[in-house]
């Protein structure tokens, strides 16, 4: 039995790809710590493994050189829940202007935290060290060939396993013919005036649109509903998923990465540049339309285009098939215990 630690960003679309494998280990007998923080508990929990909180974890009175799994001898896998990132992988995570001046900025101090790092015996050169994948270090990537860009560039170390879907925990009720599904993510999604317009958009419409709007949104702040447009705070999203025909996303990687695994085109609204990224992906095969502007007329007319366009959904369908070639929670937990046996 090995003994695996876990470190992921506390964040969801983080972490709950990563669950499915954490399950696949304890299943198979080993045991799993999982350093997280508190909001994360209850799911890490359910998949087996021990919880350790960081919520009181400080960085600059508590980190020392025996933190690392390099300084350490320990074997260890990165695991990444977006693209795999590289110099040709990196040609379509293009930066806007403004994100860039930003970065330019933040430079001196992202300087300082590399020189206080290096002082302590950590083996990083730059902050491309930290954000870029190494060839050669093995790596989890949970998509899968054909939906990575630039996969041939990667070696073999990498491990695309596919996306780490859960199953739905309940039913959706489908009462129009097209089912269209509406959801920008669970971070930045205060956004009363865009779902309003969305509403009034879709009054007419002859299909049945669901809303998410997250918690930062009050339901009662938009108003006299149609009855084939229900809103809520939150849904299940894989539920919803396996009767939609088309998804109003930011384009977060989860998000796509489940909506193309039922074969759900997609109309893209992203936000950060790491988002464009995936859209810009989505487009180029043939899945979806990123729209620019960020309005309900907007949304619908691309909506009706995807509807219309049987192409878009067989460029889903067709990701989708690659998705289920792929190995999985079960291969990506083969590849942990790989690199345990033979570091």
């Amino acid at each position: 039995m090995s003994k695996i630690v876990f470190f992921c960003i506390p964040a969801h679309g983080h972490t709950n790809p990563t669950l499915g494998v954490v399950s696949e280990l304890v299943s198979r007998g080993h045991e799993v710590w999982y350093y997280s923080y508190d909001l994360m508990r209850s799911k890490i929990e359910a998949a087996g493994a021990r919880f350790v909180s960081c919520d009181d974890f400080d960085m600059e009175r508590k980190l020392n050189p025996g933190d690392a799994a390099r300084k350490l001898g320990i074997p260890f896998v990165s695991s990444t829940t977006t693209f795999a990132f590289n110099r040709y992988s990196a040609r379509i995570m293009k930066r806007s202007v403004g994100e860039f001046l930003v970065m330019m900025l933040s430079m001196p101090e992202i300087d300082r935290q590399v020189k206080r790092l290096r002082a302590k015996g950590y083996p990083i050169k730059s902050i491309l060290d930290i954000l870029q994948n190494d060839d050669t270090v093995h790596t989890i990537v949970y998509t899968s060939p054909q939906f990575q860009p630039c996969a041939e560039t990667f070696s073999d170390r990498y491990a695309f396993v596919g996306p780490s879907v859960r199953s739905a925990s309940e039913e959706i009720g489908k009462i129009r013919e097209k089912l269209v599904y509406l959801s920008m993510g669970t971070v930045n999604n205060d956004m009363l005036p865009f779902y309003k317009s969305c509403i009034a958009a879709f009054a007419g419409a002859e299909y049945q649109v669901i809303l998410s709007v997250g918690n930062l949104t009050k339901i009662s702040g938009l108003g006299g509903l149609p009855e084939h447009i229900l809103v809520y705070s939150q849904v299940d999203q894989i539920a919803v998923l396996k009767k939609a025909d088309v998804f109003v996303s930011h384009c977060g990687m989860n998000s796509v990465n489940e909506s193309l695994y039922y074969g759900v085109p997609l109309v893209m609204l992203p936000v950060t540049s790491e988002q464009g990224g995936v859209a810009a992906r989505v487009e180029s095969l043939g899945a979806g339309i990123r729209v620019k502007r960020r309005n309900g007329k907007a949304v619908r007319n691309a909506v009706e285009q995807v509807l219309e366009n049987p192409s878009y959904r067989s460029g889903a369908a067709s990701i989708a098939e690659g998705f289920r070639k792929c190995p999985g929670a079960r291969g990506a937990a083969d590849k942990i215990l790989a690199v345990c046996r033979n570091p």
